[in-house]
């Protein structure tokens, strides 16, 4: 059987669409909603293992994606006037996002930004309580590789 799980994530930013034709042309800012959906099968093999009864540990998504969330927190993510291709390694500044930073692009780019290990199926980004955008992964479904002896916490099969 597949569960999904949720976990939600919030940050402040603030954004600017330069050839909106409406009031989003202007600076302004939003507290931002994250929700990230995983899937698998309920862990169960292994008795006694730290992960028995669980598709995964929340404790694990929040090490996941909190470090995503908190390169967008508090920061201004820009007009795409100053579009500029950020390296891998670099540190996110709030001032070189690589694309007008829609609530589209914005959560193309976190999707980006998550390990490959996380499972995530689902991811929906709101702007306010009406408005959000949803990227949905392919259908592959996360199957944890099965150890002889129980992994260390967080560890999960990476890909």
């Amino acid at each position: 059987m597949i569960v999904h799980l949720s976990k939600e994530f919030r940050f402040e930013a603030s954004h600017q669409l330069p050839n909106h034709d409406g009031k989003c042309a202007r600076l302004h800012g939003h507290s931002w909603l994250l929700k990230v959906i995983v899937a698998g099968h309920v862990l169960e093999i292994i008795p006694n293992h730290p992960k028995e009864g669980m598709v995964m540990d929340y404790t694990d998504i929040k090490a996941a994606v909190q470090p995503v969330i908190d390169m967008l927190d508090h920061r201004h993510l820009g007009s795409g006037y100053h579009v500029s291709y950020i390296q891998p390694d670099s540190i996110f500044d709030g001032t070189n996002f690589p694309h007008v930073p829609t609530s589209e692009n914005i959560l193309i780019w976190i999707s980006e930004q998550l390990p490959p290990w996380l499972p995530w199926v689902m991811l929906e980004l709101s702007e306010t309580c009406t408005a959000n955008a949803v990227l949905h992964r392919d259908q592959t479904i996360w199957l944890p590789d099965m150890p002889a002896q129980a992994p260390a916490q967080s560890d999960y099969s990476k890909e």
